[in-house]
């Protein structure tokens, strides 16, 4: 890879430098003909301001000398604009501007390297037989631009190309360890070893530098998330296992005739079931919630009637378990659009997760506030939330140090509780401790109104 790197930057260089250097040639040798030209024209332009000096003697040797003239001849032109003399020695005929002499007018330009200017020194007329002409001094110069100009140019174009490929090299070396080890970190990791990571230089290409950051973040993620899943596998494992041998040693027992009241054990077996039940159906609603296949229908409800009803269904369980259960219930039922099974599994959710918590009692608190939202606050009495662990008990294969009191639910519903939460386009907050002695509050708030049919 460095070797292609390398030779991309001296491709991409030589092409630079072979363009640039042309591009120069070109525009020396336009600038040496616009020079030679404008010395000629320069001396053509003093000897029309004054002809006379042309008669004196050596004057054009001296003009030759000191301006740099190469050549100087005289030509006569017809009254048809035909050179009838000797052209100039080192230029065609027809190069020569004839109409701007007849007219008294100095012409000039470049042909094959050689500038020249020609002036009008003096015109005859036409007499019997003899048509008018035209006497005219033609200066030429040759370009200075000559083959060492381009062994110049091509002698520092390849200085320049070995310099550019000496940083070339460098370049690609760095560039290629930075891609070099983001391969191999990137193939590590995709063969399941999350453990690889990047040193990351303090000094080095931003871009480069961010993308060893962004994979080595990743890394870290990944083995999170897999050491999360691994203890959710065994958490969810120990769930389905134990009501598991409950119903099987309960129902040998029966076929062996080893249970003097049947019918104690069946309610046992009965209550495993359900229990079995309600955690199959929580890991198949956080299957739908990450597939997007939870459908809401919202319809007009009694808001308050939803709460009290799901809370009310596990008084049972309250009432069996020991924990008292008091709910506080506004005076005016609130009413609203939403979908009340939803609302209702979330309300179910957290005053189960209160009671698997609770020493003595749970709160719940139905109201509004004065955003038009529908606020459910469900305290319990336990030892609370560490705040290292508030900011995570929603995310899903998330288990925390906090010891349960006793043995209720399946241990996902938070986890459902999040989703079908922002979902309703509600929010919930965690308080804990709830008081100086303790608890936890779950506050959670769902607008009255949906305002469009959701999908997740």
């Amino acid at each position: 890879m460095r070797a292609r790197i390398t030779i991309a930057f001296v491709v991409t260089l030589a092409t630079a430098l072979l363009v640039a250097s042309v591009a120069s040639l070109l525009l020396v040798r336009h600038a040496s003909s616009i020079s030679a030209q404008r010395t000629v024209l320069k001396q053509a332009s003093a000897i029309e301001r004054n002809p006379s000096v042309i008669t004196s003697p050596g004057v054009v040797s001296l003009i030759r000398e000191i301006a740099g003239i190469n050549s100087a001849s005289i030509i006569v032109v017809n009254s048809n604009g035909r050179i009838v003399s000797d052209p100039p020695p080192n230029l065609p005929a027809s190069i020569i501007d004839t109409a701007l002499l007849i007219a008294g007018k100095v012409t000039s330009g470049a042909h094959r390297h050689i500038a020249f200017a020609a002036v009008p020194m003096f015109s005859t007329s036409a007499t019997k037989g003899v048509p008018a002409r035209t006497v005219a001094l033609v200066f030429e110069s040759k370009e200075n631009f000559s083959v060492a100009n381009v062994l110049y140019f091509a002698l520092a174009g390849f200085i320049s190309l070995i310099v550019a490929a000496g940083f070339s090299i460098e370049i690609s070396k760095r560039i290629s360890r930075h891609v070099r080890g983001a391969t191999d970190a990137a193939r590590q990791i995709a063969t399941g070893d999350f453990s690889a990571r990047m040193n990351v230089p303090y000094h080095g290409y931003p871009e480069l530098v961010e993308l060893q950051d962004s994979l080595n973040l990743m890394a870290n993620d990944l083995e999170r998330s897999r050491e999360a899943q691994r203890e959710f596998l065994l958490s969810i494992s120990h769930e389905l296992r134990t009501p598991l041998t409950s119903i099987r040693g309960y129902a040998e027992a029966i076929v062996e005739g080893q249970i003097n009241a049947p019918a104690d054990a069946a309610l046992v077996v009965i209550s495993e079931s359900d229990r079995l039940a309600r955690l199959i159906e929580d890991l198949l609603s956080m299957a739908r919630l990450s597939a997007h296949q939870f459908t809401f229908r919202i319809e007009p409800c009694d808001l308050t009637a939803t709460a009290t009803n799901a809370t009310e269904a596990l008084r049972y369980s309250f009432e069996e378990a020991g924990v008292e259960l008091r709910v506080d219930t506004p005076e005016q039922h609130l009413l609203g659009e939403t979908d009340a099974d939803r609302l209702g599994q979330v309300v179910s959710n957290l005053v189960e997760n209160a009671l698997k918590y609770s020493k003595n009692a749970v709160d719940v608190v139905i109201g509004e506030d004065a955003s038009r939202s529908l606020t459910v606050a469900v305290g319990d009495d336990g030892h609370g939330i560490d705040s290292a662990d508030q900011s995570r008990v929603f995310e899903r294969l998330f288990t925390s140090d906090r010891h349960s009191t006793r043995k209720v639910g399946t241990g996902l519903g938070l986890a459902i509780v999040a989703e079908l939460t922002e979902a309703l386009g509600g929010t919930i907050e965690i308080i804990s401790p709830r008081d100086e002695l303790g608890g936890t509050v779950f506050q959670l708030r769902v607008p009255f109104e949906m305002s469009v049919h959701r999908s997740i």
